[in-house]
């Protein structure tokens, strides 16, 4: 069987048809419980690769009761709609687990990125835990506090969602955000002062 090569312009619209049905099926069944759906990163950017790339979407809900049901349906919907979108590569480049076998070894490793929120499809907040204007997470994990500190420069990222970010539905939260990176900031990314 011989494999279709895409340019990179087709790869780039067959992501945003991938995106756009993807967005459409959640609105349709969840719209009455999300603030807005944005995604930043590749896709947007024009630089998605197949099989390296995921989506990075994120929701934000009104409840925190909705969140689990969101992130549930919305990740049953996120694979759903990929099915139809092979030639993406969801599969492989959402999951350090690159078999299908299911032994102990890989359901272990299935837990922890679950767990660790690491190969999502999509990151669900409750309206509340981030403080858009000033681009910080207001609550989470201890885990994810210390990360969140130390490790991650995450002013830069909510600057992404500003810079970069493309709103799906809702809200549009880039009209919020007022971020200014701090010089632990610049230096974490390298950036000279």
């Amino acid at each position: 069987m011989i494999k279709k090569k895409f340019s990179k312009q087709e790869i780039q619209d067959l992501v945003w048809a991938f995106i756009h049905e993807f967005r459409d099926g959640v609105v349709e069944s969840l719209s009455k419980k999300i603030d807005f759906i944005i995604i930043y990163g590749s896709a947007v950017r024009g630089e998605f690769v197949p099989g390296k790339s995921d989506v990075d979407i994120v929701f934000q809900v009104f409840k925190k009761t909705d969140k689990e049901i969101v992130e549930k349906e919305a990740t049953k919907l996120f694979w759903a709609t990929a099915k139809k979108y092979p030639e993406l590569g969801f599969e492989r480049s959402l999951s350090t687990s690159k078999t299908k076998k299911r032994n102990a070894v890989n359901k272990v490793l299935e837990n922890m990125e679950k767990k660790a929120g690491l190969y999502v499809p999509v990151f669900v907040f409750v309206k509340g835990d981030i403080d858009w204007e000033k681009g910080l997470l207001v609550s989470g994990s201890f885990a994810q506090e210390i990360g969140k500190r130390l490790l991650l420069p995450q002013r830069s990222i909510f600057l992404r969602f500003k810079q970069e970010g493309e709103l799906l539905y809702g809200r549009d939260i880039r009209k919020v955000i007022k971020i200014k990176l701090t010089l632990l900031d610049r230096m974490r990314l390298g950036i000279v002062p």
